[in-house]
């Protein structure tokens, strides 16, 4: 694995075959999918490479300084359906929350 921040970090292929249901397929970055080490030291490297980019786009500053201020701030989790209702996770001003609603992407 590369530590060059100007080249982009390939992931190695290790083929992995799985089956389900009599169906198989071949992931060759399973092993990407695993909190560890090495996985995320792939990850930290790819953030370097893209944030090293990212950087040299002219009005990066410009588009960063004004998103620094939200980010972080607000957060919604992907709605999951149980029992006929509609759940997700969000936080945001006054702390964190779970939201209840009658449809994925009602209020």
């Amino acid at each position: 694995m590369t530590k060059q921040v100007g080249v982009p970090p390939l992931a190695e292929v290790r083929p992995v075959t799985f089956a389900t249901g009599g169906v198989e397929w071949v992931d060759p970055y399973a092993w990407l999918e695993a909190e560890s080490a090495e996985a995320l030291a792939w990850q930290a490297t790819q953030n370097a490479f893209t944030e090293h980019r990212l950087r040299d786009v002219e009005g990066f500053g410009a588009l960063r300084d004004p998103l620094d201020r939200h980010l972080g701030e607000t957060f919604l989790s992907a709605p999951r359906g149980c029992g006929g209702r509609w759940f997700r996770a969000a936080h945001g001003d006054g702390g964190g929350r779970l939201e209840l609603a009658d449809g994925p992407t009602g209020p």
